[in-house]
Formats: structure tokens, C-alpha cells, sequence
């Protein structure tokens, strides 16, 4: 499975796994062995799109060796695994939390787990060496929205010394910011602070 996937027709056999019945446990636990392999920088180009692939794939599986968010986290707090890779990992957390969260009908996350992923997504927002927080700061804006549990106002304090630095988590930090009226525009350059707290409500 894994020379498939990784072969010159790669991307169909990717295709076919995503387009396809419920995979096996045995193939669950292949993928997932694979997804935790280290990425090396010569590999990541092509690498990172597959795994990111993989996990797109195994989000949808009955049949994973453990909670695809506790899978997530493993590879999320993986020093040795690569640093884009962790990335995709913290994008597809986000997903998992929104989308349970969100449904009424699926309380597969009790209120515990809630508050430490949140915990996790707020400590992601602090990373800034690992480049995680410009994927934080993305995922805690969509997650305020419908999350009340979510401090925009802290939310927004974290975005603001981000607008100036020039570095990944700068266009996050300007999205927090425009999307709570934060900051207006004169081009991109004319950024300017309208204001340093949000009001009430």
C-alpha cells in the first residue's frame, strides 16, 4: 500500500482510497504508521502533499488504531516528525474540533477533551518558532465564531504584533484583525489600528 501510494501513480491510488468503501483496520494501521514516519527536507515537497492526503483519508475511517484527534496530536507534539507535516496536523485538528463540536446529533468529544484541545490550540498560538501560529490564529477565528468559549478580545490581542512582522503567521494576524474591525485599509502598506480592544459584545 504504502510503494502505491508513494509510486508514480501515487496521486490515483490516493484517489481511489479517498473515493472508496471503509479501509480495514490493518490498512488503517499501515497508513498511520507511515503518516509518523520522519519526513526528510529532500522528501517534502511531494511528501507533504501525500501525507496531508493521508490524513484527509483517514479522518473518514471507522477503523483507526486510536481517536483520529488523539492520532492528530501525536504527530502535532512529534518534535521529530517534520515541521510542515505537524502543521497539517494542527489544520486537520481544527477541522475534527469544528465539525464535532458542531454537530448536535454526534457528542463524540466530552467536555474535558473540549477544554484541552482548545488548551492545545491556544498553546499552538504561542509557537511561533514552530510556525504554528499563523494556523492557530486561522483555526481560533473560525472556531469564534460559533464558540463562545473562544475570547475574541484575547484573540485579537494576540493578532495585533503580528501584522507588522513579516513572517508566516503575518497574514493571520491581519485576517483576526480586519474580520473584528481592528484595522483599516489604504493598501496593505496603510494598514493602521483602529482601535486596541474589541467592544463589548
Amino acid at each position: 500500500l504504502i510503494r502505491e501510494i508513494c509510486g508514480t501513480n501515487g496521486y490515483q491510488r490516493l484517489h481511489d482510497l479517498a473515493a472508496g468503501p471503509t479501509l480495514g483496520a490493518s490498512d488503517c494501521r499501515i497508513l498511520h504508521r507511515f503518516l509518523r514516519e520522519k519526513t526528510t527536507d529532500e522528501k517534502l515537497q511531494r511528501m507533504a502533499s501525500i501525507k496531508n492526503s493521508v490524513m484527509n483519508i483517514l479522518a473518514r475511517q471507522d477503523n483507526l488504531p486510536a481517536p483520529w484527534d488523539k492520532l492528530l496530536q501525536e504527530i502535532l507534539q512529534d518534535e521529530n516528525q517534520h515541521i510542515v507535516i505537524r502543521d497539517y496536523a494542527l489544520q486537520q485538528l481544527f477541522e475534527y474540533f469544528e465539525a464535532k463540536i458542531q454537530d448536535q446529533k454526534l457528542n463524540a468529544l466530552n467536555q474535558a477533551r473540549q477544554a484541552e484541545l482548545l488548551k492545545l490550540f491556544w498553546a499552538a498560538l504561542e509557537q511561533r518558532r514552530e510556525s504554528f501560529a499563523g494556523t492557530a490564529l486561522l483555526g481560533l477565528l473560525y472556531l469564534s465564531e460559533f464558540d463562545s468559549r473562544v475570547d475574541r478580545g484575547l484573540l485579537a490581542d494576540k493578532s495585533l504584533p503580528g501584522i507588522r512582522r513579516a513572517d508566516d503567521d503575518q497574514i493571520g494576524a491581519v485576517l483576526v484583525c480586519g474580520s473584528f474591525g481592528i484595522i483599516t485599509f489604504k493598501g496593505f502598506a496603510g494598514a493602521k489600528v483602529k482601535r486596541r480592544h474589541l467592544d463589548p459584545g
